[in-house]
This record gives structure tokens, sequence and C-alpha cells, in this order.
């Protein structure tokens, strides 16, 4: 039935909630009402506040699954097995909730509570009108900030691996600390605001300030908003019997602030507000919906005026900044489902050259030098000039049939650059999962224009080849790129045994594969390189580190091919560029679609 959904015609986000409902759904409702529900029960059979703390210790049990599953669970067990081990354990789950429901019914009907010095401000009648919509705020801004950070700080350094890993514990560990019954320093709420102030002009000066530091205050400032505002959640608990509604309430806030910073803020904006907007209601929340609680209101009232100016003002001025003068510096900016994409003229830091950059997240997709208007030479930008490991190839191919036309296909489209390489003749096909992109490189660059015989293909590149081989196509090009990338990274189902399988079987004899495997937090090669030799391919890694023309970047291609005399040809030799020798190193256990593990491949500096 997940197939079937995949096909249907509907916006990307709907698709991926839709499958997550049907996957994991019911199950995760199940979760999340059964352990409610213990809790409750606990509460009434022993009538102790310390059925609240319950809540920490099921929050530490997740910090403990988050943390150990990249490294104990992942590496070792498959997808499949995984679901196997799933099903028994939820089982095994349903059979003991069955006995507690036993067991709790069975009891004699607890006697009335007697309320301790402890527990009387938690049984106080009925609850406020604005109770209920004060623990829903602040069970929502957590959630919202753990959304907005955890997109902030990927934006800054890209899609580095698990680094969604860190702030996701710091949220769990925030709850964690509240609901154990910590109080918090009466400044704590203070030194948020003041933490706040700082992240949102460190987010303004961007590369600017130094990374590390960037990123410690954004952590801090989530761990500090989690801890302030859990603190106060649990402070705001109510009795026993009414903990099921808190709980109800809570568990919606989640789903509210996951909802308002995944989906809502970026179809409303084209460019990464959530983080700032997250910054801006917290502080709100401290200083005029917390306030009286924190002890502010006993400020000399100017003074309080004169603090609430200062804190929220630098605000105002951001998103003035944000809106009127960023948006100046831009060419094109949108954000879709798939990230945010800028076009951007600049100048080239060498060469002062003027260049027209394609930008997704952080990372540069395309290039091209400008003139009174946009230029239309010839010249090869970014990773795919004539010393990187697509130029090589070009190379290759024209010296050795220079009046066959070639066909190529290349999966990512980025700013069209790869069409420089077609000659008259040549057929070029495109697969591009982004229709921005495609609007962008059409209208804001001119590279597709180089080439008579060329498609454009939207959709998953992975499955659309499949869609061809089932049509009848195989063995038909001479040449096919992999350049995809989701910020940083290649996407994995592009690079498992099973996608490589696709490949092979839409390649010409003595045909060549090329993959972008350029990136600075993962190590492809190895992979790349053992895919080669499940295929019977020979492969060789090349790089470029030499950037003297304006618009090039360091680049470093895998290429594979049946024919191992390709890497002995004047085109691999004669070029600056280093290029090793077929690859035979230590074995790699391969990625497919039950199985990948990232761990091995990680860069650490």
């Amino acid at each position: 039935p997940l197939e079937k959904i995949i096909e249907i015609n509907l916006p990307p986000i709907m698709k991926v909630l839709l499958v997550l409902s049907i996957a994991v759904g019911l199950p995760y409702f199940f979760l999340s009402t059964t352990s409610t529900i213990l809790q409750y029960w606990y509460g009434r059979l022993f009538q102790k506040d310390i059925a609240y703390r319950l809540y920490a210790v099921s929050n530490a049990a997740s910090l403990f699954a988050l943390l150990s599953y990249p490294f104990l669970v992942e590496p070792f067990v498959s997808l499949r097995l995984q679901g196997k081990m799933w099903f028994v354990g939820y089982a095994l789950y349903t059979v003991l909730i069955l006995l507690s429901a036993w067991e709790f019914f069975a009891l004699s009907r607890p006697p009335k509570p007697v309320k301790t010095a402890k527990e009387n401000h938690l049984v106080s009648g009925p609850l406020r009108k604005n109770t209920a919509l004060l623990w829903l705020w602040i069970s929502t801004l957590p959630t919202f900030m753990l959304v907005a950070t955890t997109s902030q700080v990927t934006q800054s350094v890209s899609a580095v691996p698990l680094l969604w890993v860190l702030p996701l514990s710091l949220y769990l560990l925030s709850f964690i600390i509240s609901f154990s019954g910590w109080k918090i320093p009466w400044f704590l709420p203070l030194v948020l605001i003041f933490f706040c102030l700082i992240s949102l002009l460190f987010s303004v000066l961007g590369s600017n300030v130094p990374l590390l530091g960037k990123l410690t205050v954004d952590f801090s400032t989530l761990l500090l908003t989690g801890l302030v505002l859990h603190s106060r959640l649990y402070e705001m608990r109510p009795a026993q019997n009414r903990s099921p509604l808190f709980y109800l309430v809570v568990s919606f806030g989640g789903v509210l602030g996951s909802l308002f910073g995944s989906i809502v803020v970026p179809v409303i904006f084209d460019s990464f507000l959530e983080f700032k907007i997250g910054l801006l209601l917290v502080s709100v929340t401290i200083l005029f919906v917390l306030g009286p609680q924190l002890g502010l209101v006993k400020l000399n009232p100017a003074i309080r005026k004169l603090f609430y100016a200062c804190a929220i003002f630098p605000f105002l001025l951001i998103f003035f900044y944000e809106t009127w003068v960023v948006d100046n510096n831009f060419v094109f900016r949108n954000r879709n489902f798939y990230g945010l994409i800028i076009v951007q003229d600049s100048l080239d830091k060498k060469t002062k050259t003027p260049l027209r950059k394609l930008i997704s997240g952080n990372v540069v997709h395309g290039v091209q030098t400008l003139g009174g208007r946009v230029d239309s030479s010839s010249t090869y930008y970014s990773y795919y000039s004539r010393k990187s490991g697509v130029g090589k190839t070009f190379r290759y191919l024209t010296e050795k049939s220079p009046k066959d036309p070639l066909r190529v296909g290349v999966i990512g489209l980025g700013a069209g650059e790869i069409a420089n390489y077609c000659r008259p003749g040549d057929e070029f096909v495109f697969y591009e999962i982004d229709p921005d992109v495609f609007y962008v490189a059409k209208k804001y660059f001119t590279h597709l224009t180089k080439c008579e015989k060329i498609a454009v293909e939207i959709g998953d590149a992975r499955v659309v080849l499949q869609k061809e081989g089932d049509e009848g196509k195989s063995h038909d090009y001479d040449f096919l790129i992999m350049d995809a990338f989701s910020d940083d990274a290649i996407p994995i189902h592009l690079i498992t045994k099973e996608a490589f399988e696709l490949y092979k079987n839409r390649l010409k004899p003595g045909g060549i594969i090329a993959v972008n495997t350029t990136n600075s937090y993962i190590n492809y090669p190895p992979l790349i390189h053992a895919l080669a030799r499940e295929y019977g391919f020979f492969s060789t890694t090349v790089l470029n580190d030499a950037t003297q023309s304006p618009g090039e970047e360091r680049s470093q291609w895998v290429l594979l091919t049946k024919d191992p005399q390709i890497f002995k040809s004047r085109a691999m030799k004669e070029a600056p560029a280093a290029v090793f020798p077929p690859f035979s190193g230590a074995a790699v256990k391969l990625w497919t679609d039950n199985y990948v593990n990232l761990l091995p491949f990680l860069k650490f500096p």
C-alpha cells in the first residue's frame, strides 16, 4: 500500500504525512495513549505525585533509544529484522498492558485521597479557563524551537550526519530534568532572554561568527528554552484525576509545534525565518505571559518597560533587515518541500569576476559568469571543470569517437552546467526531483541552451529510471552522471546496491558512470568502489584541488567502467588533477534498500 501512495499525484509533504500515518501512526498513537494511562493508574493506586516523575523516566528511555539506535541498532540490524523486532516488542507490550489493566481493575477501589502538603497546590477545584491554553502554549514553544533549531544549525553547517540527534537529545533532556522536580533558579528566564538575543545576532552575522560559538549558543538557547518552559509546565501540573487531560494537551502542543515549525512557517515564508520567530515568541512568552510568575513584576515599572523594549526591539529590527535589506541581495529566492533555493550575484574572491550562483542550503550547485547580461560563453565552472572527473570523461569520450553523438544521462540538474559539454548531435537527459530547480535553470542561467537535444524529466531519478526500464529502455547511455544532492549529502536511495543495478542496466557496453562524491563530512569513495566491485566495474577516484578559474570548486568524482583502459587514456593522464588506480581496498558492507550504516564513512576533524 505504501508504494501505491507514493505513485499518487499529491504534494510531497502530503505523501510523507500519509505514509508516516499509515506506517507508524497507529503504533505511535497506541504508545502515547497507553503510557498516559499507566501513569494515571499509578497515581490512582498509590496516590502519589511521584507519578508525574514517570514522565521523566519515559523521556529518559526515549533519549537512550535515540542515542543507541545509530550506534547499536542501525549498524548491525537490517530494516526487515528491525520490523520483526518491533512487531514482537509491540506484542509483548500489549500483553503487559492487559496484565496491568487486569491487576488495576482487580484491586479494590482506592481510598479517598489524602492531600499532603506537597500536593495541596495540585488539587484546586475546577481548572481556570486559561490553564489548558497555557499548558498548550508552553508545550508548543519548545517543540517549535526544536524544529527551528535543527533547521538553523543544518543551514549553518549543511546536513552533517547525525547532527539532528543533538537538538532532539537536548529537548528530551530538558523534559527529564524538569519533570524530575528540579526547580529552576529565578534568574534563568533572564539568562534565556539574553541567549535569545545573542542567537538572533549570530543568525544575522552568519559566517562572520565562528561556527563552534554559533552552534554552542544555538544549542544552549534550545536547552534553556526547554528547561524554563518545561519546568513551568511541571509547576502547573494538575492533580492526578486530571492528568489524562494534562498529557493530552501537552501531546497536542508537541504536534502543533512540529506542524508549525516544519509545515506552516516554511509555506508562508520563502526563507528560514522559523528560528528567529521562535526566539521572538520565547522572549515574548517569558516577558508577558510568564512574567508575573517569574518575578519580573517586582521591578520598577520604568525599568521593566525599558527592559521589555530592549528585549523586543532587536527582533523587530532584524525582521525589517531580513525583509527589506537581505532580499535585495538575491536575484531569486524560494523555499519548498525540498529546501531553500537562492540565485545570487557576487564577485569571485580571487579574480573579481562577476558570477551568478545557484545555492541550495549552504552549498553551491551551479555557477555562471556575468557580463552586462548573463554570459553565454561555454566556460566550465564549480565541480564540472575540464580538470574534474566529469570533464576528463567528456574529453575521453570526445577523443575516442569525435563524430559519434553521445547519449548522456544526468541525475541532478543544478544550474545545468554539464550541458556545456554537449556537442551538435549529442543528447542529454536530466533527472531532477525539484521543479523549482528546473525553473531557475531555465530563467536565470543559459547552460541548458547549449544543447539542441535536451530533456528534463521531473521526478525522483531512481523511480523515473525504473519506470523507463520497465518500458523497455536499457543499455542506452554512453555516460551516466550522478550529481544529485540533498543539501551536501547524496540521497541514500541513489547509492544502494539496488540503485547501482539499475544504473548498470542503463549503461551501454564500454559506458562510464561518474558519481560526484564531493563532501566535507562523508567519505563516499570506499562505498562507491565497493559497489563497483559488486557489479564488475573498474573504478578510480579523480580529485581536482586546483581552483584558479573563476567559480571553480574543489571536486571529487568516482568513475566506474567495465573497460580499465579508459583510466590509462591521455585524457585521464595529462590533466593536472590526481588520478588514482582502480580501487582494491578492504571489504565494505554495501548499502541496500534494507540496510544502511553511515558510521564507517564519517569524516572526523
